[in-house]
């Protein structure tokens, strides 16, 4: 698993709209929960299509090329939980694996050469990447939980 940083709930959409803004998307993956790669719904390559969200009632309306290919539903209990995990590769091309803890922004680490936004509801799992690094900087935290929001002065 690669390393991962828990976002705040109440910055989650926020978020991932400025990140779809100023970032460079590269696919989106949505499968069933527990389908270890199985069970895909979406899987779709997006750098020459336009790829969008909105906030609905029931959720997040995931849109490409403006038509809704799915409704990644959120109520009270699910579908609110989301992380932004980096992929890191060491100097011999090895992908590094750290546990929760680390500092995003340790400059002894490699650069990530990709971003994922990801979360579960109780019936799907989304993900969706991103090239380079999305900066992160601490929000919070409670419970011994750290929570993590985007670095909006760091472009």
């Amino acid at each position: 698993m690669a390393e991962q940083y828990e976002i705040a709930e109440d910055k989650l959409f926020d978020d991932l709209k400025y990140c779809l803004e100023n970032y460079s998307v590269e696919r989106i993956s949505i499968r069933g929960v527990g389908s270890r790669g199985g069970g895909v719904e979406v899987n779709e390559q997006l750098e020459d299509k336009v790829f969008d969200i909105e906030q609905v009632d029931e959720g997040i309306s995931v849109l490409i090329d403006g038509k809704q290919v799915f409704l990644y539903e959120q109520d009270e209990e699910w579908g609110k939980d989301f992380g932004v995990a980096y992929e890191r590769v060491n100097d011999d091309g090895v992908m590094i694996f750290l546990p929760r803890g680390y500092d995003p922004n340790d400059p002894n680490l490699p650069e990530p050469r990709r971003s994922r936004f990801h979360g579960a509801n109780e019936e799907f799992y989304m993900e969706i990447y991103f090239k380079g690094r999305i900066p992160l900087e601490f929000d919070s935290g409670e419970l011994g939980l750290e929570y993590w929001c985007v670095d909006r002065s760091k472009k």
